[in-house]
């Protein structure tokens, strides 16, 4: 058995409904992945050490590649019960290609949904536009709708991307998130747009309002919540330890592994530079069997990402993480008070419903 790994992410098309100014997916360029590649990513999911294991489908949009999706859930939901493991299985879309026969099936399999979105009109629009430049903003309010009918808001996540240009529309953002029926929101950040000094300030100032919103709800019997808030609670040791392995490990489309995003990078230029194994010979032996939890990580990091014109926008996204955690672990300190229990049943409830 092979040193753990908590996450793949499976990028399965580069083909996509919109064309969104921050991906440098080269929509275009026609990578399909097949069920063979993506089946061998499944697999060193679930043999590797540890319990608990997540699989997320995204692209390019995923549900474009309707029926492969549906045969890759369906063999990791098999391979999961035969490894005794429990899998939580999530697909990121952008949720221009929805229709009530996916939503059924995303109900009946308990399919985690990550929609991207950005709250208001505004900031979606700035960004996640068609390919003659019209925004999806109306088309992606629409399909929330009908999905925020027919599954149950522990399934759903808000993916809200900040890209700096907007950073100051955070909290009318995220009150319109929550307005939209999300009790779970996870906050990325954009790369690669031009973050400038008042960016930064406003997104902190952003961040600092999402956690007393956060607060106030908890106060009042509410509950909304960060989606890392769960990993968290569960496994402290993956936001002390910084390990790509552990929970940043992709396959591209073209079967090969890494840890850079895939729709953060050209691709085409950075192939040989990012890879580090691929589904027919697997991961590089250096990968195999080393420890997560440990200071070698950080040598590992140092020598992977090294891709220039990635760093802007990862100021913003460090902090976010940093924030994040201190503010979740202060929140934790005082288990007398009964919103924080309460608080934390919620977390624990959402987890076990969502791993399978």
């Amino acid at each position: 058995m092979i040193g753990e790994i908590k996450k793949i992410k499976v990028a399965l098309t580069s083909d996509c409904t919109l064309r969104c100014n921050h991906c440098r997916i080269d929509k275009n360029s026609g990578l399909n992945i097949g069920f063979r590649q993506a089946k061998k990513a499944v697999d060193l999911l679930l043999s590797s050490k540890g319990a608990y294991k997540r699989l997320e489908l995204y692209g390019g949009e995923p549900f474009l590649r309707f029926n492969l999706l549906k045969k890759i859930s369906r063999y990791a939901l098999g391979k999961s019960k035969r490894s005794n493991k429990k899998i939580s299985i999530s697909v990121a879309t952008n949720a221009t290609a929805l229709d009530p026969e996916k939503i059924s099936w995303i109900k009946r399999n308990k399919i985690n949904i990550s929609v991207s979105f950005s709250g208001t009109r505004e900031s979606h629009d700035y960004n996640r536009i068609f390919e003659r430049g019209k925004g999806s903003y109306n088309l992606v309010r629409k399909n929330i709708k009908s999905l925020m009918e027919a599954v149950p808001p522990e399934y759903l996540v808000c993916l809200y991307c900040v890209d700096g240009a907007f950073a100051k529309n955070i909290k009318k953002d995220f009150k319109a998130i929550v307005e939209a029926g999300f009790k779970i929101v996870n906050i990325e950040c954009v790369s690669g747009r031009g973050w400038n000094r008042k960016n930064y300030q406003e997104f902190k100032e952003g961040l600092s309002f999402v956690f007393g919103y956060i607060m106030k709800n908890a106060a009042s019997g509410g509950f909304i919540c960060l989606e890392p808030f769960m990993e968290m609670l569960k496994d402290r040791r993956a936001w002390d330890f910084n390990c790509p392995k552990y929970r940043d490990l992709e396959m591209y489309p073209d079967g090969n592994y890494g840890f850079y995003p895939y729709a953060f990078m050209d691709y085409k230029k950075n192939k040989e530079a990012v890879s580090i194994g691929n589904f027919q010979d697997g991961l590089d032996e250096k990968y195999l069997n080393c420890s997560p939890f440990s200071p070698r990580c950080e040598n590992c990091i140092s020598e992977y990402y090294r891709l220039p014109g990635l760093a802007d926008g990862s100021a913003a996204y460090e902090y976010r993480s940093r924030e994040m955690k201190n503010f979740f672990f202060d929140f934790l300190k005082d288990r007398s008070q009964k919103k924080t229990m309460e608080y934390i049943v919620n977390l624990d409830k959402i987890f076990r419903l969502t791993y399978v």
